[in-house]
């Protein structure tokens, strides 16, 4: 039963936090849906147009836009995915630490609860930080396991999260 409230919850606020960008396109957002889209033979990333942020995202809203194509909808998915991933990451890391499962949903109703704020232009930082958290549940896996596969993947993310953004 708690596990599928909290399957719940995180879906129904991965597809309602994206919402927002079908009447509000912030600024930032449009600037990495439209280097993500443009990539191909003929454009070079950093070459025709410069960002500070590494190239991980916006290889990941081309995926997504080559999936679904382009349009306000790619924009709605891609939001919606990187939600899901970051509230998913935050799941694995609660559930692997915490065994009450009323401390499990309450922290859960905090992680959504930390997304309140948020719009579409913190979407690189959610998606590093998802990318972030998967990375030390794996590297923990690891540890505890003795297992090199986990090792690998945890390193893996961690890579993709620092060619997201350096900060990482």
């Amino acid at each position: 039963m708690v596990n599928k409230s909290i399957i719940s919850l995180i879906l129904i606020f991965s597809a309602i936090w994206p919402l927002s960008i079908f009447y509000n396109w912030p600024s930032d957002y449009g600037i990495y849906y439209s280097m993500g889209n443009l990539i191909d033979q003929d454009y070079r990333l950093y070459k025709e147009a410069f960002d500070t942020k590494g190239p991980a995202y916006f290889f990941f809203l081309k995926l997504i836009g080559m999936i679904i194509g382009k349009g306000v909808w790619q924009a709605y998915i891609s939001l919606f995915i990187t939600t899901l991933l970051y509230l998913t990451s935050l799941c694995f890391i609660i559930n692997k630490f915490v065994k009450n499962d009323l401390k499990k949903i309450f922290l859960i109703i905090l992680s959504v609860a930390s997304l309140n704020y948020q719009d579409a232009l913190s979407s690189i930082a959610i998606f590093q930080s998802a990318l972030c958290i998967f990375s030390f549940y794996f590297l923990i896996n690891s540890i505890e396991a003795k297992n090199i596969y986990s090792y690998v993947i945890s390193t893996i993310l961690l890579s993709l999260a620092i060619f997201t953004r350096v900060d990482a």
